[in-house]
């Protein structure tokens, strides 16, 4: 009652023909790096052999534009019902089944004890304890809710402002535990709630990531004593019923006041999974990650250490990490460097796209581009938008959308100029103004996911308890 009372006042084969294609010849190729056919997979413990890193020369050649389209977006529902009594919001939106599924955190509503104590209940009017004569209900908002149709909510909250040891008895039962939800829809006018079946002691999530018909999350699980090891669970669906796990134990990273081990990227096909680790409260200079995989069923083993990364993504031809470079492994434990598609390049965004990636990239001097990557992780194009400046940031999540802002300001209301960006094939490019996003201190937008045909945002949000959901259909 007293948290809601606050509330209430407060060397792969050539890409398929159907899918992402080079636009121009602008792009050179690049040296042939080791041939990756010619590692020894049954060494499922040794540490990557990386050739060293080719870049590819800048451009010379001008890369010609790719023609965009429009399309007129369409109000939908939000997946979850945010002031519902089990209220949530949605922190992921992925292609699923080919439709959408979006997973958020509930809260469950805080509870009450059975009872107060003698003394507390003693500060209340008689006619406020007269309407709980079987002990208080179970939750704060069923009270609440009691107290509202009595006239006596006003009462009850002057009580709780007057008297602080009132409100810690109140608020004196644990806390329950949030749980992960699940809703899917087809094009976003109906969702239907998704069991999710998770597997024991998946943790915290924090990471998730779909690839082809596979969703992957990576978790953590808090040590149980002094001196004990924090717990990273990873755990992979092809179903949203039957699960591969996996677990290991992690240790903290020293020399830090606050401590909190972070899968901070994860990824997985049907053989192998593979997940960075940060062993930190944050990713502080200096901060080394530690990069941890295994066939599923087999001993996790930690690969190597090193700067931390933006994404790690499952491809037809194995796993692909990008971050400062781009690293290849066929198996998620032996992991080849490959050529970068200029000098100084940092990769901060990666989509799969179909059996190639869609990825952002930038320079020091906050020059941007997009480019096309193969199941490899080789550069095979680039991608010049004449609307997009030649700094832009972006937001995106496992299918080639974006949403992309083209200034980098001091304060969000410096930014008009965000646009929604998707594709399905690399040829047909979906850029369509926001013209309506909200930018203030709820944040912006950071939802937006597509099945091929249709694109699903979340466009803006206008404070707590409030979404906008827009669907984008990619004119054809």
């Amino acid at each position: 009652m007293g948290f809601l009372f606050a509330a209430s006042a407060c060397g792969a084969d050539p890409p398929d023909p159907l899918l992402s294609q080079p636009t121009t010849d602008a792009v050179d190729d690049v040296d042939d790096v080791d041939d990756v056919d010619d590692v020894d997979e049954s060494d499922t413990t040794s540490a990557p052999t990386a050739s060293a890193p080719t870049s590819a020369p800048a451009t010379t050649d001008a890369v010609e534009p790719v023609s965009t389209v429009r399309a007129t977006p369409v109000d939908v529902s939000a997946p979850f019902e945010p002031m519902s009594e089990a209220f949530g919001n949605a922190r992921w939106l992925v292609p699923w089944d080919d439709g959408f599924l979006a997973i958020g955190v509930q809260n469950q509503p805080p509870l009450l004890p059975d009872q107060l104590p003698p003394d507390i209940a003693a500060l209340f009017p008689p006619e406020v304890v007269a309407l709980f004569p079987d002990g208080l209900p179970p939750t704060q908002a069923a009270a609440m809710e009691i107290l509202r149709d009595a006239g006596l909510l006003d009462v009850v909250i002057a009580i709780l402002d007057e008297h602080p040891e009132a409100m810690d008895a109140i608020n004196s039962a644990p806390p329950p535990e949030p749980e992960l939800m699940a809703s899917w829809t087809a094009d976003g006018d109906t969702w239907i709630p998704t069991e999710l079946s998770l597997p024991d002691n998946i943790g915290e999530v924090s990471q998730l990531a779909v690839s082809g018909d596979r969703l992957t999350m990576a978790g953590v699980v808090l040590p149980s004593g002094e001196g004990d090891p924090w717990i990273v669970s990873i755990a992979s669906t092809a179903d949203l019923s039957d699960w591969d796990t996996a677990s290991l134990p992690v240790s903290p990273a020293e020399g830090f006041e606050q401590v909190w081990v972070n899968p901070i990227a994860v990824a997985a096909d049907d053989e192998h999974w593979v997940v960075r680790i940060l062993p930190a409260a944050d990713p502080r200079p200096g901060s080394e990650t530690e990069l941890w995989s295994a066939a599923w069923g087999a001993e996790p083993a930690m690969v190597e250490a090193g700067e931390p990364s933006t994404m790690l993504l499952a491809t037809s031809e194995g796993f692909v990490e990008v971050g400062e470079g781009v690293s290849f492994s066929p198996d998620g434990q032996t992991w080849t460097d490959r050529a970068e598609p200029a000098p100084n390049v940092r990769f901060q965004a990666a989509a799969p796209m179909g059996d190639d990636i869609l990825a952002i990239t930038a320079t020091p001097d906050g020059d941007s581009s997009i480019v096309v990557l193969d199941a490899t992780g080789d550069v095979t194009s680039e991608v010049e938008i004449p609307e997009l400046s030649d700094a832009f940031s972006w937001i995106s999540m496992s299918s080639p959308a974006f949403v992309v802002g083209t200034a980098l300001p001091d304060t969000p209301e410096q930014m008009p100029d965000v646009w929604l960006l998707a594709t399905d094939d690399g040829d047909t490019w979906l850029l369509e103004p926001l013209d309506d996003v909200m930018l203030d201190m709820w944040g912006w937008p950071h939802l937006v996911a597509t099945n091929g045909t249709e694109v699903l945002a979340r466009t803006n949000t206008g404070g707590w308890g409030t979404e906008i959901w827009q669907r984008f259909t990619i004119p054809r």
